[in-house]
């Protein structure tokens, strides 16, 4: 070979070794697989390999799962039962209610029957006021309402909860169905059926006032979800039932624990030796569907009074969890777990600063209604949730309708997680406290006595140091 071949020879070698690398290049940025079966046969120059493609399409339908978590987990979360309490001899059974409530989906195919029975219940619609003009539920708060020294920490602390719970989509909510409670309102001729207590002998006293049957309609229906709540209330006798975990069996009724309270039209509100005729001095305070001796109907929003347009009482509040062993006027006992320092009694009473704006905040209409009663009437610690702070609104069950759900409901076409985070709650008060171990607690003040309607004054129950 010449020497001039041998120079042109020598050229195309160095010009391969400088021009194949950048060819190849594509490649094996492509893939960092070593053969094209290891890719599924996508090792090619220029092609994506599946790996990167499948990476790809996990990323979206993560992307997608976390949105369907946030949309969801508002509603869904009602399947997240709350721990229970087994009832012990000579207490009532710890009632910890959920806030959550089904789903809009769950509402919207539920089967809309009309509940009807020979006695024609009036759901709902209260023929008489419940409980005295001047308790705690139904009296307008004064403007200059004494203030707890610890109000400033403890609603610090609730707003951080509430802060938390908007960030996470846990709450707060309100429950009109599940863990609410439906009221039946009966005539007088209302036949009377009885209810079987499933409970230890600790629950005599209740048995005794149970004993005269109760007037249940025929078409009755507990609340939906683990508590299955049921009122009655006969303005005839001015009496009012409830259950907590009713269920109609074979052998008829059923319940875990409940109350009865007579002479509601002038009860103090809560559970007491005076709630029924004849009990000890003892008896009745650990009665109610609640863990707190305050009756389940109690601050419940009624149907007809998000019509109207105006709560005229004070709203009941459910909180994840309350101080344990101390609890405040008016309730008479407690299931809360919590030692923080700034937890909240149940029976705590909150209210909106009376020098709040409201009308200058733009709030939804549902949100304004709920506001005003917080303002005027105050809140108060009803139970405890385990989960999320909510309000409760009367179960519609017994109108065989879905008021509150879709664009023309009561809601106004919102759903919860719209229309309670607009609420004000950085503007929480909380009121002076009356603070027990053990019932009866009363207010300093007289109290209403329930079965005649005279304030008289009782001893107070052990003051928490």
């Amino acid at each position: 070979m010449s020497v001039s071949l041998r120079r042109r020879f020598a050229l195309h070698v160095l010009l391969l070794a400088f021009v194949l690398p950048v060819f190849a290049a594509p490649a094996a940025a492509g893939s960092s697989c070593r053969t094209d079966r290891a890719c599924g046969g996508s090792a090619r120059a220029g092609a994506q390999p599946r790996a990167t493609v499948a990476d790809s399409s996990s990323r979206d339908r993560q992307r997608k799962r976390k949105a369907s978590t946030r949309a969801t987990r508002r509603t869904a979360s009602s399947t997240r039962r709350p721990r229970r309490r087994r009832p012990t001899p000579g207490r009532a059974p710890a009632s910890s209610n959920s806030t959550h409530s089904s789903s809009p989906s769950v509402h919207t195919r539920r089967q809309q029957t009309s509940e009807t029975s020979t006695s024609s219940p009036t759901a709902g619609a209260r023929s008489g006021r419940l409980f005295a003009p001047n308790s705690f539920w139904n009296a307008r708060l004064s403007d200059n309402a004494a203030l707890d020294p610890t109000s400033p920490a403890r609603v610090a602390a609730l707003n951080g909860e509430i802060e938390a719970e908007i960030r996470y989509g846990t709450g707060p909510w309100i429950s009109e169905s599940q863990y609410s409670t439906p009221l039946y309102t009966v005539p007088a001729g209302q036949p009377r059926v009885s209810v079987t207590l499933d409970a230890g002998s600790w629950a005599d006293s209740l048995r005794r006032a149970l004993s005269g049957g109760v007037p249940i309609p025929s078409g009755a229906k507990p609340a939906a979800g683990t508590d299955g709540h049921l009122t009655i209330y006969q303005p005839s006798t001015d009496t009012l039932w409830e259950f907590w975990r009713a269920s109609r069996q074979s052998d008829g009724w059923h319940a875990s624990w409940g109350g009865v309270m007579q002479h509601v039209s002038s009860s103090p509100g809560y559970y007491s030796s005076s709630s029924f005729d004849g009990l000890a001095p003892y008896e009745g305070w650990n009665w109610g569907s609640t863990a707190s001796s305050l009756p389940v109907i109690g601050g419940t929003i009624m149907i007809s009074e998000l019509r109207d347009g105006e709560i005229k009482h004070a709203l009941a509040i459910d909180i994840p969890d309350a101080c344990v062993g101390r609890f405040s006027w008016p309730a008479q006992r407690t299931d809360g777990g919590s030692s923080a320092p700034e937890c909240l009694p149940e029976g705590a009473r909150l209210r909106l600063d009376p020098t709040l704006d409201l009308a200058s905040l733009n709030l939804p209409r549902i949100t304004l209604i709920l506001a005003r009663a917080a303002q005027r009437y105050g809140m108060v610690v009803r139970d405890v949730t385990h989960h999320a702070v909510g309000f409760y609104a009367e179960d519609p069950t017994p109108t065989g309708t879905e008021p509150y759900w879709g664009p023309d409901g009561l809601y106004g076409g919102l759903a919860p997680w719209t229309f309670l985070p607009q609420f004000p709650w950085g503007r929480l008060q909380l009121l002076k406290m009356t603070v027990c171990t053990a019932a009866p607690c009363l207010a300093p003040t007289a109290a209403v006595d329930g079965s005649s309607g005279r304030a008289r004054r009782r001893p107070a129950g052990r003051r928490a140091s």
